[in-house]
């Protein structure tokens, strides 16, 4: 087994053993799905303050309706949940002490922080498929029948949404490790989701890897594919300075 295979399944261990993991992603999954479910329930009321409030997409009777809510609340919930699986999976081994245990492993300590960072994202792409599945069984107990070939297609993007957000939401792991705990990258995750919402609203956020994820999701030909590419290429090269900055981790600083 080569070290970075070792290093994977030693976090995933720990992130197993912990429970933190599977939380997140259990409780971030039931939210969105109880919101979404929830707003649907109401919606077909017909209640026209509640469907105001959706919007006309939102509004929309079956399965358009119910995709167009579950983009609207997945985007921001899905950057909250992976802020914490990333501020948490650098961010533990400064709050637990444990950091200068890696100093002891054979693996070195860039290739744990590639794991944690493949990690949080293969968690991601669970809770992705999980609240797809989420939403599919929604839609059947709602009465909606079985989705079309576009309306399953969104479904689909949904599933990628939660994997495509954790690879652009890198910057986290980097400044929990820069700031030596969670609450760095916690606060640096909530800026990021806040700067996306932001230049989204003002129509500016086809370029801010934050958003991109979101945009691509709700209308993959309004997002010019350059822009995904750069989204992706940043992710990367963020988790590859964050790679580095383990690597030559000091405790002394």
């Amino acid at each position: 087994m080569s070290r970075w295979l070792l290093a994977l399944r030693i976090e995933t261990a720990k992130a197993l053993a912990s429970r933190v993991v599977f939380a997140t992603a259990v409780l971030t999954v039931a939210g969105i799905a109880a919101i979404v479910i929830s707003f649907r329930a109401v919606a077909a009321s017909g209640d026209p303050q509640v469907l105001a409030k959706l919007g006309e997409a939102g509004a929309a009777p079956g399965w358009p309706g119910m995709l167009a809510t579950a983009m609207q609340v997945a985007a921001p919930a899905f950057l909250l949940g992976i802020t914490v699986l990333h501020a948490w999976l650098v961010g533990r081994e400064f709050a637990d002490g444990t950091v200068v245990a890696l100093y002891g492993l054979s693996v070195g300590r860039g290739q744990v922080a590639v794991a944690k960072f493949v990690l949080a994202v293969g968690a991601s792409a669970v809770m992705g498929v999980m609240l797809a599945v989420a939403l599919l069984a929604g839609g059947l107990l709602l009465g909606y029948g079985a989705p079309s070939g576009a309306d399953a297609a969104v479904l689909g993007r949904i599933a990628v949404l939660a994997p495509f957000s954790a690879l652009v939401a890198s910057p986290v792991a980097l400044a929990a490790t820069l700031g030596r705990g969670m609450l760095a990258g916690i606060a640096t995750g909530f800026v990021l989701l806040a700067s996306a919402q932001v230049l989204v609203v003002l129509g500016v956020g086809g370029w801010f890897p934050l958003a991109v994820p979101a945009l691509w999701a709700l209308s993959p030909d309004a997002v010019a594919l350059p822009a995904v590419a750069l989204a992706l290429a940043i992710g990367v090269a963020v988790s590859a300075i964050t790679a580095v900055a383990w690597r030559r981790l000091q405790l002394n600083r």
